[in-house]
């Protein structure tokens, strides 16, 4: 038998592994643009971290996921009620969709808090966020347009800048200046120091 109400921490924690998916998705969908199987690359710690580590990038980024988790609660369980109970009698609003169904969608989602419409705001907001840096990325490496952002130091005090496009916590892939195809090098132990630079 499952229990009718889960407690806080259950779902902290069934939140934290749909993140993980999530996570998991966006960064496959990302590396499949720059035609790198990212999940051959990956260990067990990287993909329980894959959420942080996209949310981490900048703080824009984390902005911006707060900022999709407040208004996504906000439209659907206080604007969509209210506008539905306002309107519902208009006739203009029973022509343009059925009130019936509307009302049921809106007993629904009073039920369950509209938490399977935020997780669906969610779901789009990482494939699109996969969607929109891989293309972004593909398409400054097609036309020669990436800058320089970090310099490799390896092993043998070998240095190289290059451009990376992701890193783990096994691995580095990064695109040297001139190619157009992303250069994969295991950093244990391999890589001594990689430094960020302000050229962009």
């Amino acid at each position: 038998m499952f229990k009718e109400k889960l407690t806080l921490q259950e779902y902290l924690s069934l939140g934290y592994i749909y993140l993980i998916v999530l996570g998991i998705i966006s960064d496959v969908i990302y590396f499949r643009f720059l035609d790198v199987d990212i999940l051959n690359y990956s260990a067990i710690s990287d993909i329980l971290l894959s959420p942080v580590n996209i949310l981490t990038q900048s703080w824009l980024l984390f902005i911006f996921f707060v900022g999709v988790i407040i208004f996504s609660h906000f439209y659907i369980n206080v604007f969509m009620p209210k506008f539905h109970k306002k309107y519902r009698n208009k006739k203009w609003y029973s022509i343009s969709k059925s009130v019936e169904k509307s009302d049921k969608t809106i007993e629904s989602i009073k039920k369950n808090k509209g938490l399977p419409f935020m997780l669906f705001f969610i779901f789009c907001m990482f494939v699109g966020l996969g969607i929109g840096r891989g293309t972004s990325v593909r398409k400054r490496i097609k036309n020669q347009d990436l800058k320089i952002n970090h310099r490799v130091t390896f092993i043998n005090d070998f240095k190289k800048d290059v451009y990376v496009v992701g890193q783990n916590s096994s691995y580095l892939f990064y695109i040297l200046e001139g190619e157009k195809e992303v250069s994969i090098t295991a950093i244990n132990p391999n890589i001594k120091v990689i430094q960020k630079l302000n050229k962009e």
